[in-house]
């Protein structure tokens, strides 16, 4: 499991959303907001490290990482929406879901390429 480089950019999406969750506890906003900012991240990182355990089923996996870029999406989205034009001032709020979905997208593409290969193997044998 932990040879698997996508495991590694797992680890890395839920560090980094737990970073943000106590950077949006202690920021400086509407505490509504502030709440829904830690509910988000909180989430989304239990989401990565469970995904993290179903390394034997690339599918599943695979799902639920779409499914955790959907919800950094969801994340940017509010955050653009409720702070619109002062979201840049924001740095780390910003930032963090950029650099966990760019993670997000390297683990897909490193699951996938651990499918395919496993299915060629299955195809010598």
């Amino acid at each position: 499991m932990i040879q698997r480089i996508q495991t590694i950019y797992l680890i890395l999406i839920a560090g980094i959303l737990l970073a943000m969750l106590f950077i949006a506890r202690s920021g400086d906003f509407d505490p509504l907001y502030r709440y829904v900012l830690m509910a988000g991240s909180g989430v989304t990182a239990l989401l990565s490290i469970i995904t993290l355990f179903y390394y034997k089923k690339r599918s599943l996996q695979v799902k639920l990482c779409y499914f955790l870029l959907f919800l950094l999406i969801a994340i940017l989205t509010f955050i653009g929406i409720v702070f619109g034009a002062n979201a840049l001032s924001l740095k780390f709020q910003v930032i963090i879901p950029l650099v966990a979905l760019v993670l997000d997208v390297l683990a897909i593409q490193r699951i996938k390429k651990d499918e395919k290969l496993v299915r060629s193997l299955d195809r010598l044998r």
